[in-house]
């Protein structure tokens, strides 16, 4: 994820993540980021979502 600009995901859980996978043997997914939703403010750190 640092390679696509995202850097302050250092700290996401993913253990769950990659035993689901492991355990399903799919590893196709989709991470998108999007900004927290704070009323008038111009920067805010990403809110991660990971559909599988």
């Amino acid at each position: 994820m640092r390679n696509m600009g995202v850097l302050m995901t250092e700290i996401a859980w993913l253990d769950n993540l990659a035993a689901d996978c492991a355990e399903d043997g799919h590893y196709g997914l989709l991470c998108a980021t999007g900004p927290l939703k704070v009323v008038g403010d111009s920067d805010s750190p990403v809110d991660p979502i990971v559909v599988r």
